[in-house]
């Protein structure tokens, strides 16, 4: 059984050799454990070299089609060419938000073919964060993406509520986070809690850290960096550890015009190991992202035992406590959140790091696979 899965997410090709994220490409192997055979439909780029973070797809991609421009999806050779990927596919797996899945699951609803969409994340966010031309297209986007969910045969959501509400779905549903979470360690909560036992001392700061592409402005780094000058007048120092990807200019310079470079360490991408390791050290995490599904950078923070800090994004208040929620774009929050957390007894943080170790439970490998399996069985059954 062929399953076509659709996709933005971006590819790279070198000497004939397709690479994907390690993020996708677990997506793509669990697709291709449940279906058997793996269509992709996704954007690809030519590359000298291939970075960290990247794995060659060849062994459980068995057939794929390049993407480029809006033009291309208009066009009578695209149109050709994907309708006969969808016809020998059994399912089409829309991944949404995605231009390219509106077209692909349109068509697939025009011909009979039964399609499924998993919801990622807000399609409204994933534009209206982007500049004046992006205010026009959100609510343009918006709507397509409810209609194509709402048509869908089924949804399989990031979220536990979030995303359902804002993108209702007729056919049959499923929620199960693309979090990838082996195990937890009760040693490493011990530790964690060891960490909070005691009073800082007056010259250390508190240390607070933030994962994600370090030039996406979606992910809102910037804001918390704008915080720290109301931090340090209220006599609260920070050291604000940013990891991540991308170019780091723009970060940079914000953080040398706030004369705030010396409390903010921007580390670029790091091996999944390497974020856990700083994970257990610091303090604690925030998430000041403008656009997100059910972010696994909390749930791994929250595994860790870490306090966390979130907006109040998507599915973040589906994980983060109320008292620990920041309205996005609000430095004043960010600020008043800190402050708040810094003014916690020990044993405060040590109960907020045992609720988030246990929250981040839910989200075991072995709990999301079991539920996302009885959903792909389902499936299967009514395609078989």
């Amino acid at each position: 059984m062929n399953i076509l899965i659709v996709t933005d997410f971006r590819a790279l090709r070198k000497d004939d050799a397709l690479y994907v994220g390690t993020q996708f490409s677990t997506i793509a192997k669990r697709y291709k454990e449940a279906f058997g055979s793996v269509s992709l439909c996704l954007r690809v780029s030519e590359a000298s070299s291939i970075p960290a973070g990247y794995e060659c797809a060849d062994t459980y991609i068995d057939e794929y089609m390049s993407v480029g421009g809006f033009g291309q999806l208009c066009s009578a050779s695209f149109r050709n060419s994907i309708q006969c990927m969808i016809d020998k596919s059994a399912l089409v797996a829309v991944r949404c938000p995605s231009v390219i899945g509106l077209v692909v699951a349109r068509m697939a609803k025009k011909c009979g073919k039964p399609y499924m969409t998993e919801s990622m994340g807000d399609a409204w966010d994933a534009y209206w964060n982007h500049g004046a031309l992006g205010k026009v297209t959100a609510p343009i986007f918006y709507y397509a993406t409810k209609k194509c969910v709402a048509d869908g045969n089924y949804a399989l959501y990031v979220t536990e509520r979030f995303l359902q509400e804002r993108y209702p779905c007729k056919g049959l549903t499923a929620s199960a986070s693309n979090v990838l979470l082996k195990s937890v360690d009760e040693e490493v909560l011990k530790r964690k809690l060891a960490s909070y036992g005691f009073t800082r001392p007056a010259d250390r700061p508190i240390t607070i850290m933030t994962t994600g592409a370090i030039d996406v402005a979606a992910k809102g780094q910037r804001f918390v960096i704008q915080a720290i000058p109301a931090l340090n007048r209220k006599g609260i120092k920070v050291k604000y550890m940013i990891v991540g990807g991308g170019d780091k200019t723009k970060l940079e310079t914000l953080a040398n015009e706030l004369d705030v470079a010396d409390q903010v360490e921007i580390m670029g991408r790091q091996p999944l190991g390497k974020v856990f390791e700083l994970l257990e050290t610091v303090d604690v995490y925030i998430q000041p992202s403008l656009q997100e599904g059910l972010p696994r950078s909390v749930i791994e923070a929250m595994s860790k035992g870490c306090i966390v800090i979130g907006s109040t994004t998507a599915g973040t208040p589906e994980l983060v406590p109320a008292e620990c929620l920041v309205r996005r774009k609000s430095v004043s929050d960010i600020v008043d959140r800190v402050a708040y957390v810094n003014g916690l007894t020990a044993e405060e943080c040590k109960a907020m790091s045992r609720r988030n170790f246990e929250k981040s439970k839910e989200y075991l490998s072995d709990v999301l696979d079991a539920r996302r399996n009885e959903f792909y069985n389902k499936i299967k059954g009514d395609l078989i």
